[in-house]
């Protein structure tokens, strides 16, 4: 298939060696031409010219209208909202459990038979699911209700191409942007300084992260639930703030001073809340070209430091902020849970009323915590202290207990 350009040149060409391509037997210039051979030659030229000058401005193709949503095969809004309103009836309170390999729903690997989940959120208290599928070389966000005799229904089709997330959703709209975050109904897209939250059959809300700041690219929260979404301070742009960066870094784990590298934000009123976690814990150590220098020792001269929510063992990088700052969804409203202060006080915060207590505090440090919404939505938190270990059954009590203590605690004084 020609394109426009391409046609016009070739006629351009034509126009310009015509006076020597007619011929009456042999070859002749243009003067030598009888006047009727000039005639032929001149219509041929009018005609050549008038369709060159046609498709230089497109008036020799005929229009093709856009084609509506309906005629592409789309729904809308109301058509998906119906169809989500059909799931009832499936199993409300569900205990999720993420893992290593992907979603665990009441003791059961959670899995699609068009491929691999890639990324999913979801949402105890009913059930619901929204997960990246990754199908052959594409990919498709889907929606369940779990526990519900209705399969998985396509919300967008998905590709991607050098790291850019294109999305179509099923009612014809189109995102697009280096990261994509399911949310238990719907989803989010961000670029730099832009990102969209799309709630299916509802509409799409837009927002704009804090200058210095961008969609850190795990969440350990839920964005549908909570309305709120984490975000990542931009990395240092140059030597001397890395540098600055670094002291910060070193004062914060020792406790000394604030490195508020991370914030949650509501995407709906901008509520925001800064977080006292520095963004250099999220990184990890492997070793390579290494010597066997004896029987238990390798002598390494290559150090690599990457970004990874797992070590090389395996383990959990408990320093990543994935499994520092989580958020839930509670029977008291949205609360926060992270180590911060370096790694000196596992906190609390209300994402309703901004107050914040501290629940465990250790001067030596915290090692990690593993915090998991049971099918009740009661929160339950295992903090590891070193060698010893202490839980929280329930953190919405606990929070509110604390709250009662400095409330008392502030009287007295």
């Amino acid at each position: 298939m020609f394109t426009k350009q391409a046609v016009a040149l070739v006629m351009v060409c034509l126009m310009a060696f015509l006076p020597s391509c007619i011929s009456t037997g042999k070859s002749k210039t243009y003067q030598e031409l009888t006047p009727e051979q000039r005639a032929k030659h001149e219509r041929m030229r009018q005609k050549l010219l008038a369709k060159f000058n046609g498709v230089a401005t497109g008036n020799s193709f005929k229009h093709i209208p856009k084609k509506s949503n309906e005629d592409q095969g789309y729904i809308s809004e109301e058509e998906l909202q119906e169809k989500l309103a059909r799931y009832t009836g499936g199993a409300s309170n569900v205990h999720f459990q993420r893992s290593k390999d992907g979603l665990i729903a009441n003791g059961q690997n959670f899995l699609d038979s068009e491929g691999r989940i890639e990324s999913f959120g979801f949402d105890y208290s009913t059930g619901d699911i929204t997960y990246l599928v990754k199908t052959g070389y594409d990919y498709k966000i889907k929606y369940v209700r779990f526990g519900s005799e209705i399969e998985p229904i396509t919300l967008a089709d998905v590709t991607k191409s050098r790291n850019v997330w294109n999305v179509q959703t099923v009612t014809g709209k189109s995102f697009n942007g280096p990261k994509l975050i399911p949310a238990s109904c719907g989803f989010v897209v961000a670029r730099p300084g832009a990102a969209f939250f799309y709630k299916p059959g509802d509409k799409t809300y837009n927002f704009t992260p804090d200058e210095d700041f961008h969609i850190a690219y795990y969440q350990n929260g839920d964005i549908a639930t909570t309305g709120y979404i984490l975000l990542e301070r931009d990395y240092y742009t140059n030597k001397t703030s890395e540098f600055f960066g670094t002291l910060v870094s070193l004062g914060s784990s020792l406790g000394i001073n604030k490195k508020e590298d991370y914030k949650l934000v509501n995407i709906f009123d901008g509520k925001t809340y800064p977080l006292n976690v520095s963004m250099d814990d999220k990184m990890t150590n492997a070793l390579s070209d290494c010597k066997k220098k004896s029987k238990h020792i390798n002598e390494c001269s290559t150090l690599h430091r990457f970004e990874s929510l797992y070590q090389v063992s395996g383990n959990k990088n408990s320093g990543h902020y994935f499994w520092r700052i989580n958020w839930f969804n509670t029977d008291i409203g949205p609360l926060m849970v992270a180590i911060e202060d370096g790694v000196t006080s596992l906190n609390a915060m209300s994402l309703v009323t901004g107050e914040k207590v501290t629940l465990v505090e250790r001067l030596l440090g915290i090692n990690k915590f593993d915090a998991e919404q049971d099918a009740n939505g009661v929160v339950k938190i295992d903090v590891q202290l070193g060698f010893s270990s202490e839980t929280i059954d329930n953190l919405s009590e606990s929070y509110l207990l604390k709250v009662q203590e400095n409330t008392q605690a502030a009287v007295k004084k």
